[in-house]
Order: C-alpha cells, then sequence, then structure tokens
C-alpha cells in the first residue's frame, strides 16, 4: 500500500479539482490510502470539506507519492509554491505535477522546480469516475462526453492538452445519481459521432431525478442546427450557453440563438472570444 497525497495549489477555483477525484479513485481501487488537500498562500496544508470550510489537520509524516494539479497560466506562481514546499517536506516522495498550466508551461516547471512535469491526460485515471466522497456536499456531477475538438483553432490550448478528438463512451459512470445536476466541460460536443445517442442517455437520467444538465464550454454554433436542438429540447440544458470565438461564425451565431428560441429555449448565453 502507498500513501499518496493529492494537493490542490491555492488558487481559487469555483469547482472541485476533477483530475484529482479521478486520481483518487485510481489509487483506492489499488487499495492505497489518499489524502486529498487544499494549499494555502503560506503553504499550510488544509482540508476540504463540506460546506467550504477548512480547518487544520497535520500531514502524515511521508508518503510515497505526491500529485500537484495545475488550472491556469496565470495561476502558475501558486503551482511552483506548491511543489516547492511538498518537495523541500517530503525529499523522498515522487512529485507528479499535472494539470491545463502543466502541459502548456512544462519548461517554466522545470526550471523553477526541477520537476519534469507531465503532459497531456493521466491515462491509468482518465477513466475512473471522480471520488465525490472528498466533497460530499456538492450539488453535481463532472463529466466529459467527449476529449479534445476536430476544429484545431490557432487561439485554443485545447490541442495541447487533448490532441486527439475522443469519443468517451463510459461517461455515465462519472454520474452521481443523488446529485441532482450535471456538468459537462466538453470543447465541443456536438461533434461528438455519440450526439443522440448521449441525449437518450441524459434522458434516462432525468428519469432517475437529474433535473438540470450544463455544457459549460459554450457549444460550437457552427453545428447546431433544427435536428440537433430538438433532441436538446428534450433535455434540460440551463442555460443554453453557446461559442462565438471567431469573426467567421458571424450568422451562424444568430441564426443558432434564434434556433433556441424557437424550441423554447430562454435562458440563452453566448461565450465570445476577443482580441486574439
Amino acid at each position: 500500500m502507498k500513501r499518496v497525497l493529492l494537493v490542490e495549489p491555492a488558487y481559487n477555483n469555483p469547482y472541485p479539482p476533477l483530475g484529482l477525484l479521478k486520481i483518487s479513485t485510481w489509487h483506492k481501487r489499488k487499495g492505497d490510502d489518499v489524502q486529498l488537500i487544499k494549499d494555502t498562500l503560506h503553504s499550510v496544508a488544509l482540508d476540504l470539506f463540506e460546506k467550504k470550510q477548512r480547518c487544520y489537520k497535520k500531514l502524515k509524516d511521508h508518503y510515497n507519492i505526491i500529485y500537484i494539479t495545475s488550472l491556469f497560466t496565470y495561476q502558475a506562481r501558486f503551482v511552483i509554491e506548491s511543489i516547492r514546499y511538498y518537495k523541500n517536506k517530503f525529499p523522498e516522495a515522487q512529485i507528479r505535477v499535472g494539470g491545463i498550466m502543466a502541459t502548456l508551461m512544462p519548461e517554466y516547471i522545470k526550471e523553477r522546480s526541477g520537476i519534469e512535469a507531465h503532459i497531456g491526460l493521466l491515462r491509468g485515471a482518465e477513466n475512473c469516475p471522480p471520488d465525490y466522497s472528498w466533497y460530499p456536499n456538492l450539488s453535481y456531477s463532472i463529466s466529459f462526453a467527449t476529449r479534445g475538438c476536430p476544429r484545431n483553432c490557432p487561439f485554443c490550448a485545447v490541442r495541447k492538452h487533448e490532441p486527439k478528438f475522443k469519443v468517451k463512451e463510459n461517461w455515465p459512470e462519472d454520474i452521481d445519481i443523488t446529485k441532482r445536476k450535471i456538468i459537462f466541460w466538453d470543447n465541443n460536443w456536438l461533434a461528438s459521432r455519440n450526439f443522440e445517442k448521449d441525449v437518450k442517455r441524459l434522458m434516462k437520467f432525468r428519469n432517475v431525478g437529474i433535473t438540470q444538465i450544463d455544457f459549460n464550454q459554450g457549444l460550437d454554433c457552427r453545428l447546431f442546427d433544427e435536428d440537433k436542438v430538438k433532441l436538446l429540447s428534450q433535455i434540460e440544458i440551463k442555460p443554453l450557453r453557446l461559442a462565438f470565438d471567431n469573426c467567421s461564425e458571424d450568422g451562424y451565431i444568430q441564426k443558432a440563438i434564434q434556433l433556441a428560441r424557437k424550441y423554447g429555449f430562454k435562458d440563452i448565453r453566448v461565450h465570445v472570444l476577443y482580441n486574439f
């Protein structure tokens, strides 16, 4: 049995660290002892628990593996601080650093900490469901119905973190049916060959009491046609988020909004990229 420490650095994040939750399940299935903590600006470890409150709890005397996640590149200093702190405190532990910022800036991490960052997704953990036990009061499940995006837009970092567009067949395993909402973090769900199949799956989840679906990254307005919006109207997506990333999409976005209104969507939001 290994002792595993999962660390989310001290940056603000409204969502749980999904990668760490998957890693938690992965290691628990191996019989390992897992601990998840939220770091602080002063490198004092704090536990995550109900109602987003925090309390001090002593770290264990040693760990075999320490995973440190990362999110956005502008939060890099928090990640480096956590790496340095745990590397110094547990010199015998294997330090593994991954996530979006780590994938986009591996040289930065190497230069400032001496650690080789993991690039992209962690294969062993990727197919594991999140370990929601660290967030007992979380009101929603989190999943991906697809990974990556077929568009390869020059401004987008998705192609570096998830270079291949893949349809995930097993995403229903991520869903906790005691929670009333599902949030998907897909980059381009409408491009999935399983789109119609996924809608039918979501309709079944509605039958067990899941009352809201949110694709929070924005749906591709160029793929938003009448057939798709008819299917979408059968599940309670709220809000309906559309992406407007380039002026070449002018016309597509207006049509998508009109179709959404035609089929009864009232809360329609548009993610707009500017200054590229």
